[in-house]
């Protein structure tokens, strides 16, 4: 499912906790990676860094616009397999507005 992060005040927000389930053969790993359409700094006076922080599966991503009064879109992907090779990767996006 998609997010929007608001209000944008600079603030971390925990948008999921990712956990994969394979009732037959179990789960081999587990990747969980996000990436943002703005840099993680440098676009405004007020900018705070680390704009995502991924603990153990929880994603928090950070209410934070670009200077440029765009929209700023992250990418949250996570692959999971089990030992027999197979694999899934789901992928969802989280907007700040203007």
């Amino acid at each position: 499912k998609n997010c929007q992060l608001t209000p944008v005040k600079h603030q971390l927000v925990k948008v999921a906790t990712v956990t994969a389930i394979d009732s037959v053969s179990g789960v081999s790993s587990i990747s969980v990676t996000a990436t943002s359409s703005d840099p993680d700094s440098g676009t405004a006076p007020d900018d705070v860094p680390g704009d995502i922080v991924i603990d153990g599966g929880i994603v928090q991503l950070r209410a934070e616009g670009s200077a440029l009064g765009t929209r700023r879109t992250y990418t949250i992907t996570a692959t999971a397999s089990d030992p027999a090779g197979n694999t899934t990767t789901t992928r969802v996006s989280c907007i700040v507005p203007k």
